[in-house]
């Protein structure tokens, strides 16, 4: 069984946010996903 956790909101962000962080793309939600299906098993070790 997979845990489903909330997606995070970017609305509150400045563009001068993204000149020192990394701006959020399709990679850091398919880490988000592969995070939450894979829950169990990392909170298992």
């Amino acid at each position: 069984m997979s845990t489903s956790f909330k997606t995070p909101l970017l609305g509150s962000q400045e563009d001068a946010d993204f000149d020192s962080v990394y701006e959020p793309a399709e990679d850091s939600f398919l880490l988000l996903d592969m995070l939450e299906k894979d829950h169990a098993f990392l909170t298992s070790m």
